[in-house]
């Protein structure tokens, strides 16, 4: 059996000496420091395609909360009524009750919780660009469901599975 003075060991390490070289260092401070010291001008010179790129990207958030907010305008149309209705008011002419417009409007913020869960191990997996582009075509797939709704249950349906994208713009967005 070997006596622990036999074994190597390390008495210390030095975290600024693991990370970068004498080299790498000024480099990146002197970088770090030009880049903290550019005007509005100079940003918008040296990179136009990263801005055009985020304010691409944060144009969904705008679609996102207008999609939000479209679906509860439907109610007080009546092709809407008289396509969903399911109660009658006191004129005889059919209405969305409140119940049917919460579980509309609730089920896409189910969703949404869904799809800001998923971002987070979708986006690290396969990267911000390809996971807003497989989310937008996943809007494109599942705007059908509401749109073609033959019945308030359907049209549930398609507003919960319409959430998982509108949940993944949020936080994607934003990140």
């Amino acid at each position: 059996m070997s006596s622990p003075k036999d074994l190597a060991q390390v008495e210390h390490i030095d975290p600024d000496k693991m990370a970068f070289d004498e080299v790498e260092r000024p480099a990146a401070r002197e970088a770090n420091d030009r880049e903290h010291t550019l005007t509005l001008r100079e940003a918008l010179r040296l990179y136009p395609k990263a801005i055009s790129f985020s304010l691409l990207f944060s144009t969904a958030i705008i679609m996102e909360g207008y999609d939000l907010s479209l679906l509860g305008s439907f109610y007080g149309y009546d092709a809407f009524k008289q396509k969903f209705g399911n109660e009658v008011d006191s004129n005889g002419n059919p209405i969305v009750s409140a119940d049917w417009q919460t579980y509309i409007q609730v089920g896409g913020m189910c969703g949404q919780i869904i799809g800001l869960y998923i971002n987070g191990w979708v986006s690290d997996a396969f990267g911000y660009k390809k996971t807003m582009l497989a989310s937008q075509v996943l809007m494109i797939g599942l705007i059908f469901f509401p749109f073609f709704a033959p019945n308030l249950q359907v049209l549930l349906a398609g507003n919960i599975l319409l959430g998982l994208p509108w949940g993944i713009f949020q936080t994607l967005t934003l990140a």
